[in-house]
């Protein structure tokens, strides 16, 4: 893999955890409501989704090879993206139950 995929792959995987971060803190009130069935449901369904956007995106960047450090990079992406957007929550919240 040349240079120039590793680096694009290195901002794609950060911007998806940022991406993810966002989406996490988005379906917040609908991945922790009080539904059993409904959380489980919509748990499976999300993190499916996820996986399938980071990896067919992957596969167009870089033929789908991983890298330990691409990990690395969602979870500090998703770091950095659910403490600032934890600050909207209240906001999300509002319009959620609209």
């Amino acid at each position: 893999m040349s240079l120039n995929v590793q680096i694009l792959s290195l901002i794609y995987s950060l911007s998806f955890g940022i991406f993810f971060g966002f989406c996490v803190n988005f379906h917040y009130e609908l991945l922790f409501s009080k539904k059993k069935w409904f959380r489980v449901f919509i748990n499976i369904i999300f993190v499916i989704d996820m996986a399938l956007i980071y990896f067919l995106l992957l596969k167009i960047l870089n033929g789908g090879i991983l890298h330990f450090y691409f990990f690395l990079l969602i979870f500090l992406g998703f770091l950095i993206s659910f403490r600032t957007t934890k600050k909207m929550r209240p906001f999300l919240r509002k319009l959620v139950k609209k």
